[in-house]
């Protein structure tokens, strides 16, 4: 297959745009388009705009059919410039300028390949992030076509690659569509099935309503050595070992002093109590002194694993919300005093134990279906990748 250098398709020399932060958020402005606003190859996140000056963006102006390729971090990334609204471009960012649409649209098809992919990470220099200057960007090798032969690839492609787009859609949306019916399920069954503001008022027939303080004690048992298991606590997963989760973020050189928490004791994150940081704990290990610990006065008379559901309840964190304290939200907090104030609904036991063990139940099979939509998605994907890049290298006819 013949080929040529990138250098040579694009119409000015090929640089990494403004190397500054991105402070304004002047919608007047051009927009700033940064590594992290890319959310495809043809678009750009909407929640991200930011932008800098008219005089400073003239600096490093983005144009219609532009070609930005990721230089640091997620290198080889690629985003189409296919708007005429102003926009400039970040320092890791490079930019390419196809000599025409047509070819902006190739080499945007190119940049999902394996024979760009693989050309990009085979020449990539690793330090604290994976780096990919402009100067290598300029020397890869691109597939020789001719303007015929790229017009042909460009429609095929357009065509397939919007019938394997839509599939991947419907099997998100299916996702989509469990966790809802999931979390719709566990926020009735959790709350009582009551269709009044305050359930309190008003519990389901043998539910009790019961002060927190009545139900767990809180301590604050402190680790000797530091030895024990690191424990996370998240508004998405609960209570886990550190160790199961990608993690980057400061670690203390000592972890002695760190609060112990057991089996069955409920966790909750004092700062972040306000989105759902808690859960009822499966584990043994240690946590943050910054987080409270509280243990059921009577394991007998509970089942903790339905607390863990109530707590984290939409409803349940609005109410812990609402009695957190704090100027800003996000500096909201949620004291063990005030906590230990609130009211929980209280089902008899079995009734407890009927609820986790159907929740379970659910979610098992909610797992395994989105297991499989995720697999699909894979597959897909791989289709996708595997159609483009026989196609924008000759593989195949079109």
């Amino acid at each position: 297959m013949k080929t040529v250098a990138l250098k040579h398709l694009s119409a000015v020399p090929i640089r990494n745009g403004l190397g500054l932060p991105g402070d304004n958020v002047n919608p007047s402005d051009p927009r700033y388009i940064r590594t992290t606003d890319i959310a495809n190859p043809r678009s750009l996140k909407e929640d991200t705009f930011v932008s800098q000056p008219t005089d400073i963006a003239m600096r490093a102006p983005v144009e219609y059919g532009d070609l930005l390729l990721v230089s640091a971090g997620s290198i080889g990334k690629s985003y189409l410039h296919l708007s005429h609204s102003p926009a400039c471009y970040a320092g890791f960012l490079a930019r390419v300028r196809p000599k025409s649409l047509r070819s902006g649209l190739f080499l945007s098809y190119w940049t999902q390949s394996s024979h760009y992919i693989d050309q990009v990470h085979s020449s990539a220099v690793q330090s604290t992030i994976e780096n990919f200057s402009s100067a290598r960007y300029k020397e890869l090798r691109v597939p020789d076509l001719s303007d015929a032969q790229q017009e042909r690839v460009v429609k095929f492609l357009d065509t397939e690659t919007a019938k394997i787009d839509h599939l991947i859609a419907k099997q998100r949306e299916l996702i989509t569509l469990t966790e809802s019916r999931l979390k719709l399920w566990r926020e009735r069954t959790f709350w009582g099935e009551v269709q009044t503001e305050d359930p309190f008022l008003n519990p389901p027939t043998g539910w009790k309503v019961l002060r927190n303080r009545h139900l767990l004690e809180h301590v604050d048992a402190r680790s000797e050595t530091g030895d024990e298991e690191m424990l996370s606590v998240s508004h998405i997963t609960g209570v886990t070992p550190r160790s199961m989760k990608n993690v980057n973020m400061f670690e203390a050189e000592s972890t002695v002093g760190y609060k112990l928490v057991a089996k069955n004791e409920l966790v909750i994150n004092t700062m972040w109590a306000w989105m759902g940081a808690l859960g009822v704990s499966a584990y043994e290990g240690i946590v943050s002194p910054a987080y409270n610990v509280y243990r059921f006065r009577d394991l007998d008379a509970v089942n903790p694993m339905y607390f863990d559901c109530m707590y984290r309840t939409d409803a349940y964190v609005s109410l812990m919300k609402a009695h957190s304290r704090g100027i800003w939200e996000s500096r909201l907090r949620l004291y063990p005093e005030v906590f230990l104030r609130l009211s929980s609904l209280v089902p008899p036991k079995d009734v407890q134990d009927c609820l986790v063990a159907e929740n379970n139940e659910r979610t098992t099979e909610a797992e395994k279906l989105i297991t499989r939509c995720h697999k699909a998605i894979e597959l897909l994907q791989e289709r996708r990748s595997a159609l483009i890049t026989a196609a924008v290298t000759g593989q195949i006819e079109v």
